[in-house]
């Protein structure tokens, strides 16, 4: 997902891409060298070394729009996004709790780093709503 500074909202299909630049398959097919991504300076493309980069025209040529714009996204994300400090408030319990929920595949974070988790809030609150 391509957000552009026109506002326009675009998911781009890089196969075509691919097809034309068949250097840049390793980074798009491998999900862990995908994830490495890098935006270029005053966001004239993406990047993952200097022999593996596309363009902003290259990526909004091979996009196609989505009727989302930014706000839109930010909202979802403020709205229905929790982090792990979050979760432990909603669900009245300790970070301890929330990793053997974890654990034990109650709950599915969708995004983990070193510190912190994200959560959707809707599996938060329905899992609330189980506990009563």
């Amino acid at each position: 997902m391509i957000f552009f500074r026109n506002g326009e909202v675009k998911i781009a299909d890089m196969k075509g891409f691919i097809e034309r630049h068949p250097e840049i398959k390793p980074y798009i097919i491998d999900e862990n060298r995908f994830l490495n991504i890098n935006v270029q300076t005053d966001g004239y493309g993406v990047f993952w070394n200097e022999k593996a980069a596309v363009s902003d025209r290259e990526l909004y040529h091979e996009g196609i729009v989505i009727p989302l714009s930014l706000n839109d996204f930010i909202n979802f994300v403020r709205y229905r996004v929790v982090s792990t400090a979050e979760a432990c408030d909603i669900l009245d319990c300790s970070r301890q709790n929330i990793d053997d929920l974890l654990k034990r595949g109650k709950l599915h974070p969708i995004r983990t780093d070193v510190k912190n988790k994200m959560f959707l809030k809707n599996e938060i609150t329905q899992r609330a709503r189980k506990k009563d």
